[in-house]
Parts: C-alpha cells; sequence; structure tokens
C-alpha cells in the first residue's frame, strides 16, 4: 500500500483550475486562431501528405477488422521543425501512457465511439495512437469541446437532462454545435441545435433543446453568458432601486474594456461577485423553463422505463 513520506496541504481550487486550464498550453497556431479568427493554413500544406492506396474495393465485401491502407510520405525534417515551432504546446502535461503496448487495430473500425471511416480524422491512424510511447502529453480537452459533454453524454450514464453553461467570450452556441457534430459521427442520440440570427445576435438567457421524436436523448438547458435583465432587476421579480444597486448591475460581459475577456486572468473582489451573482440570476430568472425540463424529462423516463419491461417481457 506504500507509507506516506512528506504530507503536503491540500492545493486551493483556483490553483488547481490553474493547472487544469489550457490557456498556457495553447500553441503559436491557437493563439493566431484566436486572436485573428483563422489558423495558419498554410501550415496543413507542409504537413506529411496522405495518400489511400488501397480502399478495399477491390473485394467482395468490407472487411471490419481491418483499415484502408494509406501512404504517408513526410515532408522532410526543415517541414517538421517548422511545423513543430508553430504547433508544439510547451506547456502539454505529461503523464505515463496507460494504453503502452496494446494492440489498438483490432476490431477498431467496428467501435462507432472512433471516427475511423473519416480518412482525414485521426481515429483513421490508429497507430498515431501512440501504443509505443512511454508517456503522453495531455492539454485540456477544451481545445476540442470547451464543454464535458463527451463524458456524460456515455450510453452507460443515461443522461435525462443536462444544464449547459456557457462561458465562452465569444460564440455562445459553439459548444452545443460541436456536441451536435460529435455525438452524430457517433450515433449518439443529441437533439438539434436549430437558431435564428437573432438568438446569434442576441442570445436571451435560457435556451431548451429537445428531440421529440427520440427520448433517448437527453433535454439541454443552455445559458448563454449574458447579462440581459439582470441590470434591471437584482432579483426575480425585483427591480434595482438605489444607485449602487443599479451600478453594480450595469456592466457589459462583452466589449473591448470588458474584464471577462479570455486573456484577463484575475479579477477585482466586485468584478468577481457581480459575475457569480449574474449567473445565480439567469438561473433563477428561468425556473420556469427548468421545472418544465425536468417535468419533461420525467415523463420521457418513464415511458423509456415501460418500453425496457415491455422488451423484457418479449425476450421472456
Amino acid at each position: 500500500m506504500g507509507r506516506l513520506i512528506k504530507k503536503h496541504s491540500e492545493p486551493r481550487i483556483c490553483y488547481l483550475l490553474g493547472m487544469w486550464g489550457s490557456a498556457f498550453a495553447a500553441s503559436l497556431d491557437d493563439v493566431f486562431l484566436k486572436v485573428v479568427g483563422s489558423g495558419l493554413s498554410f501550415l496543413e500544406s507542409l504537413g506529411d501528405v496522405v495518400k489511400v492506396i488501397d480502399d478495399s474495393k477491390r473485394f467482395h465485401f468490407r472487411d471490419p477488422m481491418r483499415l484502408k491502407t494509406r501512404l504517408v510520405i513526410p515532408g522532410g525534417p526543415l517541414l517538421q521543425i517548422f511545423q513543430d515551432f508553430f504547433k508544439s504546446r510547451v506547456t502539454a502535461g505529461e503523464t505515463f501512457n496507460f494504453m503502452q503496448g496494446l494492440f489498438l487495430h483490432r476490431d477498431y473500425v467496428k467501435l462507432n465511439k472512433f471516427v475511423a471511416w473519416k480518412g482525414t480524422h485521426l481515429d483513421a491512424f490508429p497507430n498515431q495512437l501512440t501504443p509505443m510511447e512511454e508517456n503522453l502529453y495531455l492539454v485540456d480537452g477544451g481545445f476540442s469541446i470547451n464543454s464535458a459533454f463527451p463524458l456524460v453524454l456515455q450510453p452507460e450514464r443515461d443522461v435525462d437532462v443536462i444544464l449547459s453553461f456557457n462561458y465562452s467570450w465569444e460564440a455562445p452556441f459553439e459548444v452545443l454545435q460541436l456536441t451536435q457534430k460529435y455525438c452524430k459521427e457517433r450515433e449518439i442520440p443529441f437533439p438539434e441545435i436549430i437558431l435564428n440570427k437573432e438568438d446569434v445576435e442576441n442570445p436571451k438567457e435560457c435556451y431548451m433543446f429537445i428531440d421529440a421524436e427520440n427520448a433517448r436523448a437527453p433535454i439541454v438547458l443552455h445559458f448563454p453568458l449574458v447579462n440581459d435583465t439582470f441590470y434591471k432587476y437584482k432579483a426575480p421579480g425585483k427591480e434595482r432601486e438605489s444607485e449602487e444597486e443599479i451600478a453594480f448591475g450595469d456592466f457589459a460581459v462583452e466589449g473591448k474594456d470588458s474584464p471577462y475577456r479570455t486573456l484577463n486572468f484575475t479579477f477585482e473582489p466586485h468584478e468577481f461577485d457581480r459575475l457569480v451573482e449574474l449567473n445565480c440570476y439567469n438561473v433563477l430568472n428561468n425556473k420556469e423553463t427548468i421545472w418544465e425540463a425536468l417535468n419533461l424529462a420525467l415523463n420521457r423516463r418513464k415511458l423509456k422505463n415501460d418500453n425496457n419491461r415491455s422488451r423484457r417481457r418479449l425476450k421472456e
């Protein structure tokens, strides 16, 4: 079991959040994408060239045990150095590779959790999942989807309702759209994210997305980070009266001089307090929508349980 050599005090949560965060694990390509709005597209032309030289069409059937054969033509050492300079993550965390020695090619393409069928996806190259490396270099999963949707959407969890809180500086629905794409590729039930121009330009405090035809898809309540009515009300139905109360709620979440921009890592106490109060208010101000979602979820859960019991009787 081991023995205690040296006892360390428990780190503060803000310190752990800083370690878990991705702000200092960004590559130059990521920074360019965030600041300018587009990545360094010319880097793609400097990468390895991949050609499919065997697409299994000459077989009478598609062998599920084998991937297409691809020929990888390296770009050369000079181009590799140039690409690494822009795409390397200097502060990526190093950890033991729990997959070392595993044979990842067997039955690989039959698992819908991997997008092996998509030739441009990393999943199509099982050998690049580093089964021979001793260590893995990991960064925040937010670089892919900036929320924990993939973790809670596993079929074993059988989730009914998801409350999603958006804290992105821009694109308040991007995480939902990326999750919808992720689920579609892996055949995971998820409601369709339908938005109009007004929703994108002037988001409301709360949105409910539901797949009425598929009870297996979770109900998603999404809360964009907006100051829509908080500036006028200190609590649902209670207007601000004093100058101090009005000043406390009168602030813009977004804006050139906003303290809540992505690259600002520290907050004054009053800035932190009113951001917490804003999120609390937005939830309380939409409690009717939350109750509606929970009520729908209970009815759908009852329907799913009845269907499961019927299937068990038929099997018996």
